[in-house]
């Protein structure tokens, strides 16, 4: 599918996110991630989940830029198998595993 440009293209692209995060939310492996991570801190920790959490994405997902002229969204599963992706991937991973 073909995003449009501009503006459009944005708000194309974060229904886009939006969908992959509320189902990616519910992948087995996404929650087993985000249940693993905070791992060692106090229960009711929130803060700090947040933070294994995030620090998980920023130090663990390579970025990788889009291939040159075209604007790719990939699942949360797909993100954490190949442990990479671009700000878009990476903003979603770290969305899905919150809301996990």
């Amino acid at each position: 599918m073909a995003l449009p440009n501009g503006a459009e293209g944005v708000r194309a692209t974060l229904k886009i996110m939006s969908a992959l995060v509320k189902s990616g939310k519910k992948s087995p492996s996404v929650r087993a991630k985000a249940l693993a991570l905070p791992q060692g801190l106090s229960q009711k920790d929130k803060i700090g989940e947040i933070r294994a959490l995030w620090h998980f994405v920023k130090n663990n997902i390579r970025y990788v830029r889009d291939i040159k002229d075209v604007e790719t969204v990939h699942t949360p599963e797909q993100i954490l198998r190949q442990e990479s992706g671009d700000c878009d991937d990476k903003a979603l991973l770290l969305a899905s595993l919150l809301e996990s």
